[in-house]
């Protein structure tokens, strides 16, 4: 059966019916098979979650409690205008497989770092270099330095500059390094000179032109324009276990063929921390830099000088933890190391919502001022005096141009379910969600030769032109559509505008996804992802869960990257199409194979796909596991598995190109790769195993052949096509 392109703008309603799926032998057909993703069945009498999802999308509050952060959503001015900072990730390389080391730091003077909690400090210390005497022991970090000492004027940038990191890029740069004994830092300052030169990048504030790192994570960035000529950049916190620093000034970013122009230099620097001083004696008896005015913030969330809109406290019995970054607080992953924690005893001034996740906000403790942490408000908080958080800003700086909603009918942060003892984890679909975000941006990272983070990557890849945030909405309704009344775009050119957004709504127990299109209102409706209730048959390895995975979420962002590219994944493989693997003579991988249109039940990371349901006479049924999301026979469904597997085998070979198995040799053993992906796998040997329970309980058998080899060479390069014909 030869599958067929959906002409209207639903991309996918996963898990539909499956066929046939063969290497050189057919399987029987399943019969009368549901059309769906996996996804558990939907309820209208799903637990309500205790943690408000603070959304101004949602007015139905019936089943959530409520957040003191109301969803109020006001008309906003800073929105999108950041929406690609660059955050030299690109240049600084060991933090790219970092899931959780991006700090978006554009506009705010201090930013969040996890301090030591000491009942009695150690002695502070502080080193002072003046650069017009001494190179002070900086050098050029491998890769990504840039500049050149030069006795009386300092570290000097170098000019019209292409770091092998992004060679099509050309800069005006100083970025310098220095290492020392592991320490606890707690202020860096550096005294520059800069002419601002041009930026081609578009918006210009997604450039960085200063910059200081602590361990390759950036923690304090000033983006472009910046009209400061000279003055000291710093930042203040405190980081324990610091081994090496990066100081950067950038005057010019020159992409497309620009040139990059303009000056800029770094004459003098000052490190303090606690304990022993890895450099020697302190010697701040030397002059040291003064903060200049230019150095101060281009905007406040309030009116106030105090840089918070309003002051609230945890609830009693509560314990919230601060994480660096708003994903790390979007998701509760880990505790930070050492733990940040607030309770109902302190008092945090709240200045900013993440754009990712409404309830995650940017608090500072006043006993403790000057750092910021990211924390979920949804754990419970309180306002102090009867404050209004009502007005909060929201920070797209740095963030993936996704929006995690709900309806108000159920949220993406459930409780567990008793009727399933494994499903222990309220936090689950949030943490998958971001897992899969990063996965996602780390492959297309890997891939761009412009994008400077995997945020970044993620942005440019995956949003349409228009730049439209992508929606994940969770619902347990029942009715044909579900509605985000006062939804405000964050992200793209209708960014600040408000609208009232109707989607059709997923079938009880599966997802379905849209891409980006105008309705017969005029209204921009952005790509979504529409999850409904108990996803059907849904594993995460061995767990049967019910709810979206990380592998549900990258496989319906695959439905998203194939439909942004006018089907650029399906297209190709559908009709007539052949992929032959390496055996002499070649059988069938996928595509027409004795007549009709096949998946392929070779190749892929995990299955089955599908399984035995018993005595007396065995029926076929449709089966989820990780790497085959949705087992219908149609290259649809093959594309946006297809695009699940990619992204895990590309991470885990750290963006290696894929080269041709069957032109090797000799051939690779079949076990060569073990690891996530397309694997060399045969999941339907004769007999069909029976299945009944986790998809990792079949191993299947080594297919020497190398149809995972075959598929993950085909499908790395038709995206890597994609990616540099687009000039993403």
């Amino acid at each position: 059966m030869t599958s067929r392109k959906i002409a209207a703008l639903v991309i996918c309603a996963c898990l539909l019916m499956i066929g046939g799926v063969f290497a050189q032998e057919p399987e029987p057909t399943p019969t009368d098979t549901p059309t769906l993703v996996p996804t558990d069945t939907a309820t209208s009498t799903d637990t309500p979650s205790p943690i408000p999802t603070d959304t101004p999308t949602s007015t139905d509050t019936s089943t959530e409690t409520p957040t003191v952060f109301p969803s109020t959503t006001p008309t906003l001015t800073l929105t999108a205008t950041a929406a690609y900072p660059e955050s030299t990730v690109e240049l600084t390389a060991e933090a790219v497989p970092t899931f959780y080391d991006l700090i978006p730091t554009t506009l705010e003077p201090i930013e969040p770092d996890l301090p030591i909690l000491l009942s009695d400090p150690p002695e502070p210390w502080c080193y002072f270099w003046d650069f017009t005497i001494t190179d002070g022991g900086f050098t050029l970090p491998a890769s990504f330095g840039a500049g050149q000492w030069v006795e009386d004027d300092g570290w000097v940038g170098a000019v019209n500059i292409a770091l092998p990191a992004k060679p099509s890029i050309k800069r005006t740069l100083v970025q310098i390094q220095r290492t020392f004994t592991s320490t606890t830092l707690t202020r860096i300052d550096f005294y520059y000179h800069r002419l601002e030169g041009d930026i081609n990048a578009s918006p210009v504030s997604a450039i960085e032109t200063l910059g200081i790192f602590i361990n390759g994570i950036p923690r304090r960035i000033q983006a472009f324009r910046y009209a400061s000529t000279e003055g000291t950049f710093y930042w203040t916190g405190s980081v324990s276990g610091a081994t090496h620093i990066y100081l950067e000034s950038q005057a010019s970013w020159m992409g497309s063929g620009g040139v990059a122009n303009g000056s800029t230099r770094i004459t003098n620097a000052t490190l303090r921390g606690l304990g022993t001083n890895p450099f020697g004696m302190s010697n701040c008896d030397l002059p040291t830099p003064t903060v200049t005015p230019t150095d101060t913030p281009t905007e406040t969330p309030s009116a106030t000088s105090l840089f918070y809109a309003c002051r609230v406290h945890p609830n009693a019995n509560i314990v919230i933890y601060g994480y660096a970054t708003a994903e790390e607080a979007v998701s509760g992953l880990t505790v930070p190391t050492p733990p940040i924690s607030f309770s109902e005893s302190d008092v945090l001034r709240v200045d900013k919502r993440a754009s990712l996740y409404e309830n995650v906000v940017r608090v500072e403790s006043e006993s403790n001022p000057g750092i910021w942490y990211w924390i979920d408000s949804g754990l419970g908080v309180t306002p102090e005096d009867g404050a209004n958080c009502d007005g909060l800003s929201f920070e797209t700086s740095g963030m993936y141009a996704v929006r995690i909603l709900s309806d108000g009918t159920r949220a993406w942060d459930m409780p567990s379910d008793p009727t399933y003892p494994d499903d222990d984890n309220p936090l689950f679909e949030r943490q998958s969600i971001i897992t899969a975000l990063n996965q996602i941006g780390m492959a297309f990272d890997a891939l761009s030769s412009t994008a400077a983070s995997p945020q970044d990557a993620f942005n440019r890849v995956m949003l349409e032109n228009s730049g439209t945030e992508i929606l994940l909405i969770r619902t347990a309704s029942t009715s044909t559509t579900i509605t985000i009344p006062n939804f405000t775009y964050l992200f793209g050119t209708l960014s600040g505008q408000t609208v009232s957004l109707t989607y059709p709504n997923a079938a009880s127990g599966n997802c379905l996804t849209t891409r980006e299109f105008t309705d017969s209102n005029g209204i921009r409706m952005p790509a979504s992802i529409i999850c409904n209730g108990h996803l059907r048959d849904n594993y995460d390895g061995t767990t049967q869960r019910l709810r979206a995975s990380q592998y549900t979420i990258v496989h319906e962002m695959g439905h998203i990257f194939d439909g942004r590219t006018n089907f650029g994944l399906s297209g190709p493989i559908d009709g007539s199409f052949v992929l032959a693997d390496c055996a002499s003579p070649a059988g069938t991988v996928m595509g027409i194979y004795q007549g009709s249109w096949q998946r392929g039940r070779r190749g892929w990371g995990t299955g089955p796909q599908q399984y035995y349901n018993g005595s007396p006479t065995p029926t076929p049924i449709p089966l989820i596991t990780d790497f085959q999301q949705n087992p219908e026979n149609s290259a649809i469904e093959v594309a946006a598995d297809s695009f699940l597997n990619w992204v895990y085998r590309t991470n885990t070979t750290n963006g290696a190109q894929a080269t041709n198995p069957c032109l090797q040799t000799p051939l690779p053993a079949p076990t060569a790769w073990t690891g996530q992906g397309f694997r060399n796998r045969e999941w339907s040997g004769t007999p069909l195993p029976a299945f009944l329970g986790d998809s990792t309980g079949v191993t299947g058998t080594p297919d020497p052949s190398l149809s995972g080899d075959r598929r993950y060479y085909d499908f790395d390069s038709r995206i890597r096509t994609i990616v540099a014909t687009y000039g993403w």
